[in-house]
C-alpha cells in the first residue's frame, strides 16, 4: 500500500502535493561525444602572469578616482559647499581627474602588453 500524503499541513492549509513521479519511466539518455581539437601552448611563468592578470589593480584605481571626481564634480557644481571649504574641493577634484587619466593610461597599457604577449604565443607552433 502506498503512503499518500495528508489532505492539509501542519498549519492546516490544503496540501498540494503531488507526486508527478509514481507512473512514470525513465527516459532513454542519449550520449553523443563531439570530436574536438584542442592546442597546447609552452609557456613561461612571466607569459603566464601577464595574460592571466593584466595588473587589474590599474582598473580598479581607475573606477574608484573616476567616481571621486565626479562626486566632486557634481558637489562642486551644485554651488552647496562654503566658499572656505570650495578651494580644498577643487583641488581634491583635479586631482582625482589627474589620477584617473593615470589609472587609465595604466590600465591601457597593460591591455596592450597582455594582448601582444597572447598574440605571440599563439603566433607559435603547437605541441
Amino acid at each position: 500500500m502506498e503512503a499518500k500524503p495528508p489532505e492539509t499541513d501542519i498549519h492546516g492549509a490544503a496540501n498540494t502535493f503531488t507526486n508527478v513521479f509514481t507512473n512514470t519511466t525513465p527516459a532513454d539518455v542519449t550520449i553523443d561525444t563531439i570530436p574536438r581539437n584542442v592546442k597546447m601552448f609552452k609557456l613561461f611563468e612571466n607569459e603566464l602572469d601577464s595574460i592571466a592578470s593584466p595588473r587589474s589593480i590599474h582598473w580598479t584605481f581607475f573606477g574608484v578616482t573616476i567616481g571621486a571626481a565626479f562626486t566632486l564634480g557634481v558637489a562642486i557644481s551644485t554651488g552647496s559647499i562654503p566658499a572656505a571649504k570650495l578651494g580644498g574641493f577643487t583641488a581634491t577634484f583635479w586631482g582625482a581627474v589627474v589620477m584617473t587619466a593615470y589609472f587609465l593610461a595604466m590600465g591601457v597599457r597593460d591591455y596592450i602588453k597582455a594582448n601582444r604577449v597572447l598574440k605571440e604565443i599563439k603566433k607559435r607552433p603547437t605541441a
